[in-house]
């Protein structure tokens, strides 16, 4: 309803067609001017089912990510210390977060990349259909042939990663990152078509891990240390086959 409102509030970006169908919308429990309000039916239906796509799309898109990502820092003390630090001289110099200095913190971008490499968004979601006929060391792909992309299995293949197992945000650093094989990498899939909320999932990612890290530490669960090391493919995620199951520490303001 909150995005219907939003909608309706900026009169579908002032778009109104003569040869379209049109629909009378009274928001309720508000007052009448005796003139309805006329929008385009067809612009407001596709932009409410388009933006509710997009919500529900970062949902999926941010919610397991953030828990793994979670994990490996509490299973990875200097990097969450590393992390911290790089959080805490921005807030030291700017005061607060910001959309600017978040999207600024390299180290921070270098984690989540690497976490999303590791527990990849979209696992084996990403489909590609042929537009032509093409054979490739003898297989043979007739147009129109489905094809799916084992995104989880390219993350860990060595070919295109060294010591894919271990949890390595310098893989994505200024000094590494063009060593990555083009098209290796897609945890959101990637071209035209890629996860319609990628970008607005990983400044998710970025804001939700700074203001995280930067009040409370991430320790291992003593008791269920590496419940967490498994997880499932649903059809579209990655979920913990258990659950996190993390402790945290305050950080004291010095």
């Amino acid at each position: 309803m909150a995005l219907a409102r939003t909608i309706f509030y900026r009169h579908l970006l002032n778009a109104e067609s003569e040869d379209r169908p049109k629909i009378t919308y009274q928001q309720p429990n508000s007052k009448s001017s005796g003139t309805p309000t006329k929008v385009n039916s067809t612009c407001y239906t596709r932009t409410l089912s388009n933006g509710t796509l997009f919500i529900i799309s970062a949902i999926d898109a941010v919610a397991s990510p953030l828990a793994f990502t979670t994990y490996l820092l509490a299973m990875h003390q200097d990097v969450q210390d590393r992390l911290r630090r790089e959080v805490q001289q921005v807030l030291t110099k700017d005061g607060e977060l910001t959309y600017e200095n978040i999207c600024e913190m390299e180290y921070l971008g270098q984690v989540i990349s690497e976490s999303l490499r590791m527990f990849p968004s979209l696992h084996g979601f990403v489909q590609r259909t042929c537009d032509e006929d093409y054979e490739y060391k003898g297989a043979r792909f007739p147009k129109g042939t489905i094809i799916g992309v084992p995104v989880l299995k390219m993350h860990y293949d060595s070919r295109f990663w060294s010591n894919p197992e271990k949890f390595d945000p310098d893989r994505f650093s200024a000094e590494n990152k063009h060593k990555i094989t083009q098209m290796a990498y897609l945890p959101f899939g990637a071209g035209p078509r890629n996860c319609i909320a990628s970008r607005y999932a990983e400044l998710f990612l970025r804001v939700s891990v700074a203001t995280a890290v930067s009040r409370l530490r991430f320790l291992p669960n003593e008791q269920e240390p590496k419940t967490t090391s498994s997880f499932r493919a649903t059809f579209i995620v990655l979920v913990p086959t258990k659950g996190i199951w993390l402790r945290t520490e305050k950080i004291l303001k010095s």
